[in-house]
């Protein structure tokens, strides 16, 4: 199939409502976004272009001492799952948001969710230095610390839990890497939720954020409770392409990194238990499935208004495809629609700005 057809596809398929519930969990961050000053001119200032420049200059203040100077672009709802939460919202699911949203009542930066909200504490902070070749996140986390099952059952409760699990045709769990007690969340909700509440036709779509600060063993215990959510339902892991790269080097420890993406992708894809393994890098994406690996190019965004949550708005396009029950590659361009859409406008599309952004890509095939 051509990116042309899959993108007709996808059109057609947008002009029925979605109708479906999604299930989003368990982060939430304030996110500060901020440019990094290179130079500055009484109120003008010219930010670092790229990431190298900027580590270009830290590494010349090593042994020294430097002052950087950040500017505040905007303050922000952050968190794999709250992004994708609203990004699912705008695109028609019926959302469910469970989080650190805040304590004793909900953040500001979440209060205009289009989802319902579950908070199960305060939100962790970030810090994301954007650039022009990506971004820097420096995030505190200490808010997950007690994040496990025992937490999730006090909070929201097991017969509510049940329920919401139950209903959502569409279960995101996302950013395990950050949360401590990931593998003790996900092997209560295995044991106590998905014997009541899954009847096999649901989708799971798991994505670690950057898993290169955990332990190998604790990452690949993880993907192999991942993997046991396959007796459920069909499981998607979505992973970028640094994450895509650390996990080859956890299976493949002695073996040197595969410079050729499908092969990577495929090779990786072999020791996970999964229907679908999606890697995202700036330029396409790829899905991987026991058929076979399948490479789509997106569509560049010359100047992009925001970055931070790129990779969740093309989750959240992904995910859309597959409810939609589109093909592999009109999924891939979902995914990679709604996030360039994302880049574009500046905020999370709805229905008709992602098919007018689909348009205006077909135009250009």
């Amino acid at each position: 199939m051509s990116t042309r057809e899959a993108i007709e596809e996808l059109l057609g398929a947008l002009e029925r409502p979605i109708r479906k519930k999604a299930l989003v969990g368990f982060d939430g961050y304030v996110d500060q976004i901020k440019k990094v000053v290179k130079k500055r001119k009484g109120a003008d200032f010219e930010p670092f272009p790229t990431i190298a420049a900027f580590a270009d200059r830290l590494a010349f203040a090593a042994g020294k001492s430097a002052q950087i100077e950040l500017v505040s672009q905007e303050v922000k709802l952050g968190g794999n799952a709250p992004i994708m939460a609203n990004a699912l919202a705008h695109l028609g699911f019926e959302t469910t948001c469970v989080g650190t949203l805040g304590s004793p009542s909900i953040h500001p930066v979440f209060k205009d969710l289009p989802t319902q909200l579950i908070s199960l504490g305060i939100p962790a902070e970030t810090i994301a230095l954007e650039f022009g070749d990506g971004k820097l996140i420096l995030s505190d986390v200490e808010a997950f610390r007690n994040l496990g099952w025992e937490k999730l059952v006090e909070v929201v409760g097991l017969e509510r839990l049940e329920r919401l699990f139950r209903e959502s045709e569409l279960q995101a769990l996302v950013d395990w890497s950050n949360l401590p007690m990931a593998n003790n969340l996900l092997l209560g909700i295995l044991e106590h939720l998905m014997p009541k509440c899954a009847e096999g036709n649901q989708q799971f779509f798991f994505d670690l954020a950057d898993p290169s600060a955990k332990p190998a063993e604790a990452i690949r215990t993880l993907l192999q409770t991942i993997g046991q959510f396959s007796q459920f339902g069909q499981v998607t892991l979505g992973v970028n392409e640094n994450e895509a790269i650390f996990l080859y080097q956890i299976h493949f420890p002695d073996e040197p990194v595969l410079t050729e993406l499908k092969e990577l992708g495929t090779a990786l894809f072999g020791q996970l238990n999964l229907r679908q393994l999606v890697i995202h890098p700036i330029d396409r994406a790829l899905l991987v499935t026991k058929e076979g690996a399948m490479e789509q190019l997106g569509k560049v965004v010359e100047h992009p208004k925001v970055q931070t949550g790129a990779g969740d708005n093309l989750n959240a396009g992904y995910c859309l495809g597959m409810c939609l029950g589109v093909s592999s590659r009109a999924c891939l361009v979902a995914g990679i629609a709604n996030s360039g859409a994302y880049v574009s406008l500046g905020h999370s599309p709805n229905i008709t700005e992602l098919a007018q952004y689909l348009r205006t890509w077909l135009a250009e095939c």
